[in-house]
C-alpha cells in the first residue's frame, strides 16, 4: 500500500470550541479527468477546520499523480487495490480523524458551505443533510425526508454529514456494489440511537452521470428490496407505501388515457 499526506508527516488536526474537524472522504478509482476538481474544491472552502482524506482503488491512469500533486493539502491518502466504492468509504470513515464525517464523489464538487453547515454539527446522534445539485437533469435533489420517500429513493451522501459515533456502530455492506450507501441509509435511518435532520442548504453538485450509482444497477439489492424495506420500516408503514405507489400509478395511466382520448376527439 502506498501512503502519503500531511499525517503521515507529523501533522495533525483535531476539533477545536465551535469549530469541529471535518473530515472530507473523497473514494476514487481511475479519475484522473475530475479528482483535481473535486479536491480544489474543498481547498477553497471558507471554513478551515477540514481534513482531507482520499482513498484510491489502486488507479492506473494517472489519478495517483493528481493526488501527488496536493499531497501539501491532503492530511491522508492511500493507495491499494480494494473491493469496490463502499470498501473504499469504509476504509475513509477509519482513517479520519474528524468528528464528523462526509464522502465526496471524485467527480462531484462541494460548494463553498461548510462554515454554514458547520454551526449545526453539535450532536453526535444526529445526522445533517441538505440538498444536491443533479447537473444532468438541471434540478435539485432535495429533502426534508420522510420513512415513505425514502423508501422510494436514497438520500445521497453528497449531501449527508455522518457523526463519527455512527460508524463505531455501522458500516457500509459490501454485499451491494452501487446500492450500498442506500441500504446503509436505510439501516441507520431506523436506528433509535440516531436522527436525521435536514438543513436547506445546497451542499454539492452531484455528477450523477459518472458515479457508481448512477452507470449500473444493483441485482442484489433490487432482490432483497422488499424484504430489506418491511424489515427496516415494519409491514405495516410498507403497505401503505406499495398502496400509494399502486393508486399514483393508476393514477398516471388513467391521466395518460384520457389525454389520448382527448388528442384522437381533437384530430377528427
Amino acid at each position: 500500500m502506498t501512503t502519503g499526506g500531511l499525517r503521515c508527516r507529523g501533522y495533525l488536526k483535531k476539533s477545536w470550541p465551535g469549530k469541529p474537524l471535518i473530515s472530507v472522504i473523497i473514494p476514487v478509482l481511475n479519475r484522473v479527468g475530475s479528482l483535481e476538481e473535486t479536491v480544489r474544491s474543498v481547498l477553497h472552502q471558507q471554513y478551515d477546520n477540514v481534513e482531507i482524506v482520499v482513498i484510491d482503488g489502486g488507479s492506473i491512469d494517472g489519478t495517483v499523480e493528481i493526488i501527488k500533486k496536493y499531497e501539501d493539502y491532503i492530511d491522508y491518502w492511500c493507495s491499494n487495490p480494494d473491493n469496490g466504492i463502499y470498501d473504499a468509504m469504509n476504509k475513509g470513515a477509519r482513517a479520519a480523524s474528524g468528528d464528523w464525517l462526509y464522502f465526496l464523489g471524485s467527480d462531484d464538487i462541494l460548494l463553498n458551505v461548510l462554515h454554514k453547515v458547520a454551526a449545526y454539527l453539535q450532536k453526535e446522534n444526529e445526522v445533517y443533510y441538505g440538498d444536491v445539485y443533479l447537473p444532468k437533469w438541471h434540478k435539485i435533489y432535495d429533502g426534508p425526508f420522510t420513512p415513505y420517500k425514502l423508501m422510494k429513493i436514497n438520500i445521497p451522501h453528497q449531501a449527508t454529514f455522518y457523526p463519527q459515533a455512527l460508524f463505531r456502530k455501522h458500516s457500509y455492506d459490501l454485499k451491494y456494489k452501487s446500492a450500498g450507501d442506500y441500504f446503509f441509509n436505510l439501516v441507520c435511518y431506523n436506528d433509535q440511537d440516531f436522527t436525521y435532520v435536514y438543513l436547506p442548504i445546497l451542499v454539492a453538485i452531484f455528477d450523477d452521470a459518472g458515479g457508481v450509482s448512477a452507470t449500473a444497477g444493483d441485482p442484489d439489492f433490487e432482490r432483497d428490496r422488499c424484504h430489506i424495506l418491511k424489515e427496516y420500516f415494519g409491514r405495516f408503514i410498507y403497505y401503505q407505501y406499495v398502496l400509494r405507489k399502486a393508486l399514483k400509478y393508476i393514477e398516471r395511466n388513467l391521466i395518460r388515457k384520457v389525454v389520448h382520448r382527448m388528442k384522437r376527439k381533437g384530430g377528427r
